[in-house]
């Protein structure tokens, strides 16, 4: 199933299958991405998913002092491969 994200929040809630412990959070659309933010770990988004300069990325603040990000990965890599037939 597909919930499309415009002008919303779609919460989620994720199960640790050994633990059964959980952290529940938020997906928010943003002007050239979406925010995922985490219940209990700070008032900013933990990670970010954009489209920059035609490239997508994730980009990860893992530390909540620091206001730059600790990890910014370009995904483009990870796409499939359009190479020869």
């Amino acid at each position: 199933m597909v919930q499309q994200i415009v002008n919303q929040e779609l919460p989620f809630v994720l199960t640790d299958s050994d633990s059964r412990k959980s952290v529940s959070g938020k997906i928010v659309r943003v002007n050239n991405g979406i925010d995922i933010f985490f219940d209990g770990y700070g008032h900013y988004s933990c990670v970010l998913l954009e489209v920059s300069e035609g490239s997508l990325k994730m980009i990860v603040w893992g530390d909540i002092n620091s206001a730059d990000p600790t990890h910014v990965i370009e995904l483009e890599g990870a796409r499939k491969f359009q190479g020869r037939g």
